[in-house]
């Protein structure tokens, strides 16, 4: 029993943790399909490094996130003891 409250401590944390990160995920992706053409050439060139780097290695983050806590929730309730 003691090992299952661990795991779900940190199901829990994972959670607190990834759920803001989506909500700015998702507001930040708004923002930039609702740009003017002018607006995103200036934002890709006003920042040092590439715009879309920083939004695919979130992306790449909350998809390995969602895969891991789906696969290790599933070993925690597939009926074995």
């Amino acid at each position: 029993m003691f090992p299952n409250k661990i795991s779900l401590f940190f199901w829990q944390i994972s959670r607190i943790v990834l759920t803001p990160l989506l909500l700015a995920s998702i507001a930040l992706f708004y923002r930039i399909v609702t740009m003017s053409a002018e607006d995103a050439v200036h934002t890709y060139h006003a920042y040092p490094l590439m715009f879309e780097h920083i939004l695919c290695g979130i992306l790449f983050y909350l998809l390995f996130s969602l895969i891991l806590t789906k696969i290790h929730h599933a070993f925690l309730h597939d009926g074995r003891n």
